[in-house]
């Protein structure tokens, strides 16, 4: 999954007069290189807004809380993709979002998505260019905009794995903690069980629980 966002400065917000649970602005600009050294194309959206995609909103890429409001359109311009969006009424979370943004004090948009490595190609700068998005599940509004706030930091996975007791345990952790899927952390806590098994293997255990993790985290992100 793909995370990329932009600051409000950025994203050039603005509300729907009358209607203040209604917002415009970009999701991605075309060309500029993000902290992770990537540069969306111009026409990388193109093929999913035809399929009529309507990607879920949510408040920092929880996907396990109820979206709190929908996009109704997407559209393309030669600065980036155009999200139109309204706030849910009805929804606490929504009312509290709505309200940030309009203060300020929430600091940006961010998609999730996918995209194949036929679709991306590395410059000589060392540089990514993302040709195609194949896949746009969400535009989250995030606290904060820089990427790699948005990745998953597998450094404190240790501390965290401490406080496991049982599996059960475990698959939540993966799920809250990792924002793994619910079929990625059930197919990670199978492989861990052998861990969990027989005496306690205690910090060789949790060495080698990292270890996997590392492993898989570096399939998904190749």
């Amino acid at each position: 999954m793909e995370r990329k966002a932009l600051s409000f400065e950025e994203c050039e917000i603005k509300f729907a007069n009358g209607k203040p649970s209604q917002f415009t602005g970009y999701a991605s600009k075309f060309g500029n290189v993000d902290s992770d050294g990537d540069v969306v194309v111009a026409g990388a959206f193109d093929q999913v807004i035809e399929t009529g995609v309507k990607p879920k909103m949510f408040f920092n890429h929880n996907h396990y809380a109820v979206p709190i409001g929908k996009y109704s359109h997407l559209e393309t311009d030669e600065v980036g993709l155009i999200a139109h969006g309204e706030f849910t009424s009805g929804i606490s979370m929504a009312k509290d979002v709505q309200a940030a943004m309009q203060d300020g004090t929430v600091d940006g948009l961010s998609w999730g998505g996918l995209v194949s490595h036929d679709d991306t190609e590395w410059q000589g700068d060392g540089t990514r260019l993302i040709k195609v998005v194949s896949t746009l599940r969400e535009i989250s509004v995030v606290t904060y905009p820089a990427n790699d706030e948005a990745r998953v930091d597998l450094g404190t996975f240790k501390s965290a794995l401490h406080q496991c007791e049982t599996i059960r345990d475990f698959e939540r952790f993966l799920r809250e903690a990792g924002s793994f899927s619910k079929s990625l952390a059930e197919a990670t806590t199978k492989r861990a069980k052998v861990l969990f098994a027989g005496e306690p293997r205690g910090e060789a255990g949790v060495d080698e629980i990292n270890q996997m993790l590392n492993r898989i985290s570096a399939k998904l992100e190749g």
